[in-house]
């Protein structure tokens, strides 16, 4: 069959019939969420509509195999024994799957800290960087997307709703650089306006 009649014809199902939005084989193991049409068993190519099903793409694939190539697939690794190596390969695919990495071994780790070793990545101390006390032009000022804008009560209650009940993200932390630092004041020092009121000069409207 040509390649431009196949996709004609499923272009054709596509704009008449819409996409294809559900498995309807009998079997399916909802693996995947693509959606799509198959032609069935003992039909030809045509426009017509009984002809086809709608399958996800596992189910797709599994209907469109002979027997012949399932039966090989199946039997390819039969009696066959895996060496170790392709076994801890296999492992290691696994771990690295998950969420976890693998845990290195100590040669591993030996070779890491040879290769980091007096590996500053270009950065020497007292350096300065180029963005320091630099800012962005299209996020400051007018550029914003929130510039000149206020939020509303339904939205400030949201956030106050979604916020209420978590600890800040600084709670029981200490900053380093302000221990100890007491700012040139120490125990006993008197404030310059301790005993003065605050006057008013100019009295609002």
């Amino acid at each position: 069959m040509l390649k431009s009649k196949y996709t004609k014809i499923h272009s054709w199902l596509r704009k008449t019939f819409g996409l294809a939005t559900k498995c309807e084989s009998k079997n399916c193991k909802k693996v995947s969420t693509f959606y799509e049409y198959a032609l069935k068993q003992g039909k030809e190519y045509c426009y017509k509509r009984a002809n086809y099903l709608m399958l996800c793409r596992s189910c797709h694939t599994k209907y469109d195999e002979k027997k012949d190539t399932r039966i090989k697939k199946a039997n390819f690794h039969r009696g066959r024994k895996r060496s170790e190596k392709t076994k801890q390969l296999m492992r290691l695919i696994a771990l690295r799957k998950g969420t976890q990495p693998p845990p290195l071994t100590k040669e591993q780790k030996e070779k890491q800290r040879k290769r980091m070793k007096g590996n500053t990545y270009g950065f020497k101390k007292g350096m300065i960087p180029w963005n320091r006390d630099k800012k962005c032009p299209k996020i400051t000022g007018e550029n914003h997307y929130l510039y000149g804008k206020h939020r509303s009560k339904e939205t400030k209650s949201k956030i106050s709703l979604a916020k209420k009940g978590k600890p800040s993200w600084n709670k029981g932390k200490k900053c380093p650089h302000m221990i100890g630092n007491t700012n040139g004041f120490e125990k006993g020092f008197t404030p310059w306006n301790k005993g003065k009121k605050y006057k008013l000069k100019n009295k609002y409207r």
